[in-house]
């Protein structure tokens, strides 16, 4: 059948709208982008936590308009983790895809990196835990009968790790250097350990002890009286004992037998002259 000319012209028009089109879509090309995106956990119960170290983004690779692609932002990209159906301590492993990234229409996902993630997911527990004093004295000074008040304080966290805390540490305890008794109000220092907490963050204990002070050498030591042979006074020598292993410095022999060598002779003279 022979065409007409208004059957031809609607042909032609066909196809500019669809060659318009094609440009308008097409035109500016097709291109690849690498971004970054965050990973979100969803779905996860009160009472559960993740223990394990995990990316907080990965790499994903897109391809599309260029035009789309040149709008796109980190923070229109995440990565979207469901583990709603989890309700005990697991291990998972996910295997990253499209499915588990939003995009907009005209842009497809490539590549993921790392493309598998693993959740190792435990119980929440509280428990009551010993609190210990933390003190830095230096060598001169010691304390005993420590006390502290309250004694224990409790804590809430991931099963696994809880459950080989022995205690926790105060804050530094710096008593004023007294000898005697004394009571300082020191906060508590935070548990270490990811998702680790007091359940009363504003804790705070009162460390009660006794603080004692050591002499230094040579003070405080007992003194002996070595009577003069004819007198009654005497020459008071600190812990004699001691002293016959001290060394004048000179020819290494101790000063005592020579001290009582010079006193014999002082009598000597004196009972000479009378």
């Amino acid at each position: 059948m022979k065409k007409t000319p208004f059957r031809f012209g609607l042909q032609l028009w066909a196809l500019l709208i669809a060659l318009v089109l094609w440009l308008q879509v097409h035109g500016d090309g097709v291109g690849t982008v690498t971004m970054e995106a965050s990973v979100q956990i969803q779905g996860l119960g009160r009472d559960l936590v993740i223990v394990n170290d995990m990316p907080e983004r990965v790499k994903v690779t897109m391809s599309g308009l260029r035009t789309r692609l040149s709008r796109l932002t980190t923070q229109d990209l995440q990565v979207l983790i469901d583990v709603a159906g989890v309700d005990k301590p697991a291990v998972i492993e996910y295997a990253l895809n499209a499915d588990h990234v939003s995009l907009p229409v005209g842009v497809q996902v490539e590549k993921i990196q790392p493309d598998r993630l693993q959740l190792q997911i435990d119980r929440i527990i509280r428990r009551a835990i010993p609190v210990e004093a933390h003190f830095t004295l230096s060598s001169d000074w010691d304390v005993t009968d420590v006390m502290v008040e309250p004694s224990v304080l409790q804590i809430s966290g991931p099963e696994v790790w809880i459950e080989t805390l022995k205690s926790i540490r105060s804050a530094l305890v710096q008593p004023k250097l007294i000898p005697g008794p004394f009571a300082v109000v020191v906060d508590v220092e935070s548990p270490v350990g990811k998702a680790i907490r007091l359940m009363d963050p504003q804790a705070r204990v009162t460390v009660h002890g006794i603080l004692h002070a050591h002499p230094a050498p040579g003070e405080g030591l007992p003194t002996e009286v070595l009577p003069l042979p004819g007198r009654g006074n005497g020459v008071e020598i600190q812990n004699p004992e001691e002293a016959l292993r001290v060394n004048d410095g000179v020819n290494g022999e101790s000063k005592v037998p020579q001290l009582e060598k010079n006193m014999k002779e002082d009598v000597m003279k004196e009972e000479v002259a009378q």
